[in-house]
Order: C-alpha cells, then sequence, then structure tokens
C-alpha cells in the first residue's frame, strides 16, 4: 500500500508559512537532524518532467540486454505511486549513433538492418535531471512477484567521470537478497581492504524479509570519505572512500540475460508486465541551505561498459550469493531510528519512521501555554498523516521522544 492509504486519522490542522521538513536521526548518544533538499511524493497523474528524464541522457537503449527504455510507456504515475513496468514485446527500433554499441554488434557478429535493432523488452526508468552531492538518498519501493530475471534498481550516476553508487539492485527470482556496489573511474582503488591492498567493492546481503511482500525503504547516505546503506532505518552496508563528482539520482526496471551480468534471464515462469512500485523518492542533507543546482552534461557520451550496472557489464550473479561484511559493526551500533516530517499535500504533513521496531515514537503537539493539544505513539516503521483542522494562527511545538531524547520543534502557521 502506499502512504496516502496507510492513513491513522489524526485531524490536527494547520498552514505552515514555511514549510516544516526535516528528518530526526536519533541515535544512542545524539540527534542528527536533516533537512529535505529534494525528491517526488508521485502524489500527481503524471511524472514531474521539470525533474526527470524518462530516458539516459545518451540514448534509450541497452543492446546487450535486448532492452529500449520507452519514453513513458512503462512508467504510469497513480494513487500516490510511480509504476516502474517491464514489459517482453517486440520493439523495433530505428536507432541514432548514440543508441550504437558498436563493440556489442561487433562481438555478436550482428548486422543493422536499415539502422534497425529488434528489442525483446522495454522498461522504464527514470533519471533526476539535477544533480546532488553528499547527502541522505532513500527510495520506498515494492519489487514484483514471480519476475525471474527481472532487475530493478535505484543508484547515482556521476557523467564525466563515471562514478556510481548503486543504493541497490535486486534479482526477483530472489526478492531476499539486495546488491549493493560502487564503481569508479579507477576502479575504485580508493577502497582499501588492508595495508596495501585494493580491491573491488561490492557484492550481496541476504535481508529477514522479502522485497515482494509489501513496501520497503533502502536508503544511502553518501558524504567526504564513506557511503553507508540502509534497509528500513537499519545499517546494512559501509563503504571507506570518496566520490568526488556530483551525480544524479536513477531509479528503473531492467532485464537480465542468461550468461550474462545478474544471470540467470527471465524463463515461461516469468509474469509480464513486471511492476516495481515506487512511493517516493527523498533527498537530504544536513546543511540546511539548499544545495547549488548541477544540471546534468555530459562531455562526452559515456563508454557502453562504464555508464552504468547494466551497460558495464558487472558479472555479480546469484549463484554466487556471498553474504559480505561491510566495515565493522560498530559502524552502526550507537544508530537508533530515523523520524522524518515533510509536506504531504497543501493541507498535511506525514510523518515517516524508520529503524528500532521495539521502542515506540512519542508525537506531542503544543501549544503556546504548553498545553498538549495532540498525542500519540507509535512503532517504527510506520506512518502518521497530520491533516489540517481548526486551529488558530500562531506558534505551535511538535515534540518527538525516543528513549531519553527529546526533540521540539516549532511550527508557524496561519
Amino acid at each position: 500500500m502506499s502512504k496516502n492509504l496507510l492513513l491513522f486519522g489524526i485531524f490536527l490542522c494547520c498552514f505552515f508559512i514555511a514549510p516544516a521538513q526535516y528528518m530526526w536521526q536519533i541515535n544512542k548518544d545524539s540527534v542528527i537532524t536533516w533537512y529535505y533538499q529534494d525528491g517526488d511524493e508521485f502524489n500527481d497523474t503524471k511524472l514531474d518532467m521539470d525533474k526527470w528524464d524518462n530516458g539516459f541522457p545518451w540514448g534509450r537503449t541497452v543492446m546487450s540486454q535486448d532492452l529500449y527504455f520507452t519514453s513513458g510507456e512503462d512508467l504510469e504515475e497513480s494513487n500516490g505511486t510511480l509504476k516502474f513496468a517491464l514489459n517482453k514485446r517486440d520493439y523495433k527500433v530505428k536507432l541514432t549513433r548514440w543508441d550504437v554499441d558498436s563493440a556489442y554488434l561487433k562481438k555478436s557478429k550482428i548486422v543493422l538492418d536499415n539502422d534497425t535493432f529488434p528489442f525483446k523488452y522495454t522498461a522504464g526508468l527514470i533519471w533526476s535531471k539535477q544533480k546532488y552531492k553528499y547527502g541522505y538518498f532513500e527510495m520506498r519501493f515494492k519489487c514484483p512477484k514471480n519476475g525471474k530475471g527481472m532487475w530493478p534498481a535505484f543508484w547515482m550516476f556521476g557523467g564525466n567521470k563515471n562514478d556510481e553508487i548503486d543504493f541497490f539492485e535486486i534479482k526477483c527470482e530472489k526478492n531476499n537478497y539486495v546488491h549493493v556496489d560502487v564503481h569508479c573511474p579507477d576502479g575504485c582503488r580508493n577502497y582499501i581492504e588492508g595495508p596495501g591492498f585494493h580491491k573491488a567493492w561490492g557484492g550481496w546481503i541476504k535481508t529477514k524479509d522479502y522485497f515482494d511482500n509489501g513496501y520497503n525503504t533502502i536508503a544511502g547516505e553518501w558524504q567526504n570519505g564513506y557511503v553507508k546503506w540502509y534497509l528500513n532505518g537499519k545499517g546494512i552496508a559501509y563503504f571507506k572512500g570518496s566520490f568526488e563528482t556530483a551525480m544524479s539520482v536513477i531509479a528503473n526496471m531492467s532485464v537480465a540475460k542468461d550468461g550474462g551480468p545478474f544471470d540467470p534471464g527471465p524463463d515461461e515462469s516469468t509474469v509480464y508486465p513486471g511492476i516495481m512500485d515506487v512511493d517516493y523518492i527523498r533527498i537530504w542533507t544536513k546543511d540546511n541551505q539548499l544545495q547549488k543546482r548541477v544540471p546534468v552534461t555530459f562531455e562526452e557520451k559515456p563508454s557502453a561498459k562504464s555508464a552504468s550496472s547494466e551497460l558495464k557489464g558487472n558479472k555479480s550473479s546469484m549463484k554466487k550469493k556471498k553474504r559480505l561484511l561491510y566495515g565493522k559493526k560498530t559502524k552502526y551500533k550507537n544508530e537508533g531510528v530515523f523520524v522524518s516530517l515533510l509536506r504531504n499535500t497543501k493541507t498535511s504533513y506525514l510523518l515517516t519512521m524508520q529503524g528500532n521496531e521495539t521502542t515506540p515514537v512519542s508525537i506531542e503537539i503544543k501549544d503556546t501555554t504548553g498545553k498538549i493539544i495532540f498525542s500519540e505513539s507509535k512503532y517504527t516503521e510506520e506512518f502518521l498523516q497530520i491533516n489540517m483542522a481548526d486551529l488558530a494562527a500562531g506558534n505551535y511545538t511538535f515534540v518527538v521522544k525516543y528513549n531519553d531524547k527529546i526533540i521540539q520543534q516549532e511550527i508557524n502557521y496561519k
């Protein structure tokens, strides 16, 4: 279910002068405040083309996977979600020079007929028109069932230098595994395994729940010197290394091929269309100032072997099923929960809680006299919808309590 259907009937109401859009990372020994930078709740009836492109900046083809990303045919925004489809169908396309993977054609001994290539699959993809550098990037999603060979992903790509952070790649026949990864122009040589040892970084992580049973939230915190991965507010992976290139945010459906990257491919059990439902994408920063907008540009066409996980020939197969230990467990030992408050519609705010399920988060709203006009206690991985009702204009205080931590945020409204 999308967030719009998970309402708990809180009928409080106010109209904020400035949107109160915060996320608090409440740890055992600290509280970190994050500020909403950008994102999309997908509450409209069509994709916001001011924010997103629905293809790669250099083209729409992945010839080695017989895959074509359509210009909207495999994307549907409705009921508070964006649906990414993977369809199996004959789809002949006349290619531009940017679409042609000459190395693949030569290796496969394929000769184009009138510059036309017969694709076997089409899929949906979104690519942010802006680039971002550092922050907390999260996506709430659900994978398709009976999707052997299907390959959803949420990632960032840096363009000219081909830096890449993969927040997740999933094979839908193994919906209780998630693949995390990074890619760098120099082979991620800034990742040091031990004294004098450099190696590539990434692998599969087994999860408790299945991604087709309901919604889950994958997030990555990218800072100078490291990247952390979170699943439903809990740390799962840590990479020590630096990326200097601002990057775009990308989400898409894709397809694997037998013997190729992320094999196996689809078979007769695969059900089409395969749909990945995305509830929201949110981008947060520790700085309250909006980042300088960096439009997507490329000095040259990225190589077909370095532009994305789908393109570069990553040989990570589900057959390996190797569970890796990323960093030390101490990287997460003091971390607790994430609680976010942001505007959902013109007349409502949405409270999202993720992390520890054993201790409830308490919410209060007080007026200027200190009188509590609302209180609620909920476990994490839940939503509260704060709808607007008849309150006098003035100041109110929003209070979050978790264990011994108390956060107070003043809300001004008319």
